[in-house]
């Protein structure tokens, strides 16, 4: 059904099933993006949202059915400094290559409360792209703070209030 260049999926009674908006999101299970609160209350908005009220029906599931041991289902999170979409643009160092973010809601908006993420280091260079997986956690301010590193180098750096420590760890 084409609503003012909106298109929606119906299924009989049930009501909506998907919706892609006029600016191109694609939400399921809902005809609103409710979720435009991410980080705070940032500008941050999703591009495709998944919401229900039950997890069976709020998640998303990538599974390769492959004769072989070694397909995997994939989930692909990547950067690049082109401006043009398909472009290609030399990663720099220290920028964020994928975010997993986990939240959860005051009552008023989502907060995060953890988040894991992947971010260029060193110099990344053609088939090149040494990268930092960083850890953190919300102790119970507005935000997550870095508590764990894992280094391109293989070096493991653990943080708290009071001490931090670093090396490797065998």
């Amino acid at each position: 059904k084409n609503i003012a260049s909106e298109w929606r999926w119906h299924d009989g009674d049930n009501g909506e099933r998907m919706h892609i908006t006029s600016d191109g999101r694609l939400l399921v299970g809902g005809s609103t993006s409710a979720r435009s609160n991410f980080f705070n209350g940032s500008s941050w908005i999703p591009q495709v949202q998944i919401e229900n009220t039950s997890d069976q029906k709020s998640s998303l599931s990538l599974v390769c059915s492959h004769a072989t041991n070694n397909q995997a289902g994939l989930l692909a999170l990547g950067a690049t400094k082109s401006s043009s979409l398909g472009g290609n643009g030399l990663t720099g160092s220290s920028q964020g290559l994928g975010i997993i973010t986990f939240q959860g809601n005051d009552g008023s908006q989502m907060v995060e409360a953890a988040r894991i993420a992947c971010v260029a280091a060193g110099a990344p260079s053609a088939d090149n792209m040494p990268g930092d997986l960083r850890f953190s956690v919300n102790s119970g301010s507005s935000g997550a703070t870095e508590r764990l590193r894992i280094t391109s180098a293989g070096n493991v750096s653990i943080q708290n209030a009071s001490t931090a420590t670093s090396g490797k760890f065998t």
